[in-house]
């Protein structure tokens, strides 16, 4: 069946279909107005909340000298060297024609979620860490930038969005 079909089914279900999978949601209310979250440049630490697609995403950064052995690591957190990026940090939606640095070379979002078997319902949720520039650093839980890892102590930005 083809991805991202949805049915209106009784008792506020919705049957969708998505990369040979068969997911059953319960329509909500009206799904609250997207909200960015700015990481200010002379931020030190903190946490804020961003809404992605009706969905609530809790960040929480530090700026600083970097300590590898002091951060978590896995696909909801991310590092970025204070040379490498400009500041400050947003955490927002993706859009049409955003595009990502890969190991593989530039993608846009569009391709690298088809090609990650993004379900069409989480890309309107999936949490998007942008520069000042614009340019993409990380799709929370679907791929970071290229970019180097800071050396121990140089000053860096680390994020944490986790999927909760």
């Amino acid at each position: 069946a083809p991805s991202g079909r949805e049915l209106r089914a009784a008792g506020g279900l919705r049957p969708r279909t998505g990369f040979h999978a068969l997911r059953v949601e319960r329509a909500g209310a009206a799904a609250q107005a997207d909200r960015e979250l700015v990481v200010p440049a002379d931020a030190g630490s903190g946490e804020g909340e961003a809404v992605v697609g009706g969905r609530r995403w809790r960040v929480a950064w530090t700026v600083g000298p970097w300590d590898p052995h002091a951060a978590p690591g896995g696909d909801r957190t991310a590092v970025f060297p204070a040379a490498e990026v400009a500041l400050p940090l947003t955490v927002r939606g993706w859009s049409p024609g955003d595009r990502i640095r890969t190991p593989g070379g530039t993608r846009k979002l569009k391709k690298l979620f088809v090609e990650r078997r993004v379900p069409r319902s989480a890309r309107a949720r999936a949490a998007v860490v942008a520069d000042a520039s614009g340019r993409v650093l990380w799709v929370a839980g679907v791929e970071r930038a290229r970019r180097p890892r800071p050396s121990p102590g140089e000053t860096a930005t680390f994020l944490s969005i986790p999927d909760d």
